[in-house]
């Protein structure tokens, strides 16, 4: 029996910086550290603009209210290109609370800038298990803000990357990123998990998941996340990847297990799977922890990865 904890989506967008009115197959712009440190000096300061865009925009689509504390800012680091933390959001939507937080990678050398949001809906805020439906729901909030969340950032980025390097800059959008995962827990969904975690690998010879509980619990949570070319549509227990398509095994450095599907339509790359969050887990244990889903750490490291390749 699989129970559903809660929910961590990452959308990522990825950018070229150009000159306005160059050839988009010109050389990108080449920013050295000093450089993107003057641009992340100009983005800092500028911390309610960004946070009241994104606010502004999402409530045009949402009845949602967001909020976040007042004596967050924008902090930076260099790992290795520059990195700016936004604050930290709570939206508040339709019974639901959900944390969110956007970061901007400010690349240097021939890397290009990726921006992150991340939303996380977890069930202690509702003090019950999810269902198919309320992972749905969750899913929906979460897409549609990180994507307005990004949008809104990359519209004030080119305007503060162009006044950072005097130049007219545009920012065009080459590619987007989505990663949505489910934290589970069960005794059976659990061993299932790490008994495919140790079975799979990224050969593209598998492309199969025999297992009756970890394939029916995959393909419904794909079926929320992903478009229909990463999966057949089948009403066997076996779980079917078309040619399009990946199994993702992925261990995280807080220990947890997870087996996630990867496919791509055109430029858009999607990410969508199972955490382990434990065969004792519950939601009502779960309830006062204040610790951050399994989730959240297991969708990080697989965006840091995949952003690096870019």
């Amino acid at each position: 029996m699989c129970t559903f904890l809660s929910t961590s989506f990452r959308s990522g967008t990825i950018i070229n910086a150009k000159k306005r009115g160059e050839d988009t197959s010109g050389a990108q712009i080449v920013n050295t550290f000093r450089d993107a440190r003057k641009i992340g000096l100009q983005i800092a300061p500028r911390k309610d603009a960004y946070l009241s865009a994104i606010t502004t925009a999402f409530a045009a689509k949402s009845d949602a209210r967001v909020f976040c504390a007042e004596d967050e800012d924008v902090t930076a680091r260099f790992d290795p290109g520059l990195i700016l933390d936004f604050p930290l959001t709570t939206i508040e939507v339709g019974g639901w609370t959900l944390s969110a937080r956007s970061c901007l990678t400010v690349c240097s050398g021939q890397a290009q800038s990726k921006v992150w949001t991340r939303v996380v809906g977890n069930s202690n805020f509702s003090h019950r298990s999810l269902s198919e439906s309320d992972v749905r729901e969750l899913h929906r909030i979460s897409k549609s803000y990180a994507e307005t969340a990004n949008d809104m950032i990359v519209q004030l980025y080119e305007s503060d990357f162009s006044s950072a390097q005097s130049l007219d800059v545009s920012l065009e959008k080459s590619g987007w990123i989505d990663v949505f995962a489910v934290d589970c827990a069960g005794s059976e969904i659990s061993s299932a998990i790490r008994d495919s975690y140790s079975e799979l690998s990224w050969s593209v010879e598998t492309k199969s998941i025999a297992n009756s509980e970890l394939a029916k619990t995959l393909r419904r949570i794909t079926a929320v996340s992903m478009p229909e070319n990463g999966q057949d549509a089948t009403s066997t227990p076996e779980f079917t990847l078309k040619e399009s398509s990946e199994f993702v095994p992925f261990h995280a450095r807080n220990g947890s297990e997870s087996v996630f599907v990867a496919t791509a339509d055109d430029c858009h790359a999607y990410i969508s799977g199972l955490v382990d969050a434990g065969s004792d887990s519950t939601a009502e244990e779960k309830e006062n922890e204040t610790d951050t889903p399994k989730s959240v750490g297991a969708t990080a490291e697989l965006a840091m990865q995949i952003g690096a390749a870019y």
